[in-house]
């Protein structure tokens, strides 16, 4: 809807109403404080289970909420200041352009945003299989058995944000007692 009134807005320019100009304003820099605010919160907590790499770390993260939550709110401060800035243009200029392209702006904006959460989310849907560092911590454990003659064909899925099914096959050594295995697995 966004983009379609962006276009509406270019074919059919009228100029803005500058009775209402200090409310347009007021709304946005208002919404501005409050989205501000709430990205505030949820990148404090954010950074808690993730540290360090903003992208890197919301395609790690598969704990879909928090992720969601932190685009969500960065999309709903970006989409204002563009909003912001498409009228501060528009009544600097007196050009009704600007307002038409912000909004489509906004639109793109959304559209990416919707694209980037399916695509981030469907993994974990489908059943997405654990990263490469968690599966090099596990080969990791498993060899340093010397009862294990060789492993491989590690499987596994997410079931939840800090839940994985694992399954891999091992091979004992024969000498290898059933209560040493059970020790082991």
């Amino acid at each position: 809807m966004a983009i379609y009134e962006g276009i509406e807005h270019l074919l059919h320019p009228e100029p803005s109403d500058t009775s209402n100009r200090i409310w347009n304003y007021a709304v946005l820099a208002g919404a501005i404080v409050i989205e501000s605010g709430s990205f505030y919160l949820a990148f404090r907590e954010f950074r808690k289970s993730y540290p360090t790499g903003f992208i890197s770390s919301i395609k790690k993260s598969k704990d879909a909420a928090t992720f969601a939550v932190m685009i969500e709110d960065t999309a709903a401060v970006t989409g204002l200041l563009i909003a912001l800035a498409g009228v501060i243009l528009s009544d600097v200029t007196g050009n009704p352009m600007y307002d038409g392209s912000a909004s489509i702006a906004i639109g793109i904006l959304l559209c990416v945003v919707a694209i980037f959460l399916a695509r981030e989310t469907k993994g974990l849907l489908v059943g997405e299989a654990a990263v490469d560092e968690d599966i090099d911590i596990v080969n990791t454990v498993i060899a340093s058995y010397e009862e294990v003659k060789h492993h491989g064909n590690v499987r596994s899925m997410h079931l939840g944000p800090d839940q994985v099914l694992l399954a891999v096959d091992v091979n004992f050594w024969d000498e290898t007692t059933a209560g040493r295995i059970e020790e082991i697995v």
